[in-house]
């Protein structure tokens, strides 16, 4: 847990990355001056939250994910429900990311889509 909360905490402060005001049609909230590198969006039942991950800690969690028997793999990505909350692991090129929500995983994987295109490196 400690380590968990270290590195959401650590990506919020540190990731290279803007994410974008809205991913699948959910808004991002929060102060503009206040937004981190980890996005939430959506409001009430429909949540969604992207982290950003180094490829260290995503290649990890990835390691940890996979070993659950509810676990997907399916090329970069590993995705997993657990009752309502879908969770998807995304390493690319582009940025890894760790989805979660209380969305469905297909929109998990379209949220996954729409942040590789929209995210803006920032160095």
């Amino acid at each position: 847990r400690g380590t968990s909360l270290d590195a959401v905490a650590s990506a919020n402060a540190f990731a290279p990355f803007l994410l974008p005001s809205r991913v699948i049609g959910l808004e991002r909230h929060g102060a503009e001056n206040g937004l981190g590198a980890v996005g939430a969006y959506g409001r009430g039942a429909t949540a969604l939250l992207a982290v950003p991950l180094r490829g260290s800690v995503a290649h990890e969690l990835h390691h940890q994910l996979v070993r659950s028997r509810n676990a997907r793999e399916a090329g970069n990505s590993v995705a997993l429900e657990v009752g309502p909350l879908s969770v998807l692991l995304v390493e690319g090129i582009r940025g890894n990311f760790l989805l979660t929500g209380t969305i469905t995983p297909e929109a998990l994987r379209q949220a996954a889509i729409e942040l590789h295109r929209d995210a803006v490196r920032t160095r």
